[in-house]
């Protein structure tokens, strides 16, 4: 019969020690919980109906429908917000974008309200404005 004289000789130890930072790590790792994530809502700065507008951000993806000009969408979950994000508008026959080179440097923001204050250039080509602001 083997004897082992401090818990550290067991040959389970050694198991033990490799598996709980691992299982830490997992714990960490989980999702926010749902009281937890911005709400985006979209106010349609133009002079025209936006059929459809889609927000695609790294926190997710929603979109919106029937957005009258000088009016705002309801409010969508995302987990996370920048201040600016991929959108799509759909208007008129016709689709302008805004597409963003990266997030680096930006504040990312977990919780509260938001409206991005979407706005189109008339120029020819048609540009996307973007506006971000807190509710």
């Amino acid at each position: 019969m083997q004897r082992f004289d401090s818990p550290a000789g067991h040959p389970y130890m050694k198991f033990f020690t490799l598996l709980f930072p691992v299982m830490v790590g997992f714990l960490s790792c989980t999702k926010q919980s749902s009281s937890q994530s911005g709400n985006l809502r979209i106010y349609n700065n133009s002079t025209f109906q936006y059929d459809s507008v889609i927000v695609n951000s790294p926190g997710g993806k929603q979109v919106y429908y029937n957005v009258a000009a000088g009016s705002y969408s309801g409010y969508k979950k995302f987990e996370f917000l920048y201040r600016y994000a991929y959108i799509e508008v759909h208007y008129n026959n016709q689709v302008s974008r805004l597409q963003p080179f990266d997030y680096v440097g930006e504040e990312k923001f977990v919780t509260g309200k938001y409206s991005y204050l979407i706005g189109i250039a008339t120029a020819t080509p048609a540009t996307l404005t973007l506006e971000c602001k807190r509710d």
